[in-house]
């Protein structure tokens, strides 16, 4: 694993226990989220969008639930984004 991933898995751990550290995490984090969710919808989401909100959730879930020994965070978070914004 490419040091850039374990940086940002060490970031969700961290972000994991710790509500000053979360919030942090998720106000760096919302332009990719903001990609993120705009790639799984083929289109552009904006903060206007019911998607970023639902996007935003499912990142915050996935700190929740992240486990390092199952693979990278932000591929676990993609995955939970992509089954909250497909359930929506």
């Amino acid at each position: 694993m490419d040091q850039n991933k374990e940086a940002e898995n060490l970031k969700a751990r961290r972000a994991r226990d710790d509500k000053d550290r979360r919030n942090t995490f998720l106000l760096d984090e919302e332009q990719h989220i903001l990609r993120l969710a705009g790639k799984l919808c083929n289109r552009v989401v904006t903060k206007s969008d019911d998607e970023w909100s639902i996007a935003l959730m499912a990142v915050d879930e996935a700190l929740d639930r992240y486990d390092e020994t199952r693979g990278d965070f932000w591929s676990f978070a993609s995955y939970v984004m992509k089954n909250r914004l497909t359930d929506h």
